[in-house]
């Protein structure tokens, strides 16, 4: 019987909503956008979720983008076109697996 105990894991650029409530052991994925879940939310939340029971929309690309750029600009740093391109390939790599 192991004595560690282990927190939740989130992707880069993750939002919840205030008050969320996450299982320990909870993998979030990059880019998710997490809310109106009931209760304690599921182990396992995909990259480019909107949402909270379903998970099943996406984060819409053009949104993210705009998120993320606004994101990063309250902690002084511009999204550089590269790192924008990478996020776009990301996106469609993922959502087409």
């Amino acid at each position: 019987l192991s004595t560690e105990k282990m927190g939740i894991i989130l992707g880069d650029h993750v939002r919840t909503a205030v008050n969320t409530s996450f299982n320990s052991g909870t993998v979030v994925g990059a880019f998710a956008n997490v809310f109106e879940l009931k209760g304690l939310s599921p182990k396992y939340i995909p990259s480019f979720s909107w949402g909270g029971e379903k998970q099943s929309p996406k984060y819409q690309l053009d949104k993210l983008i705009e998120d993320a750029g606004r994101w990063m600009k309250l902690k002084n740093v511009s999204l550089q076109e590269e790192e924008k391109q990478m996020i776009i390939k990301f996106y469609h790599q993922y959502i087409q697996s």
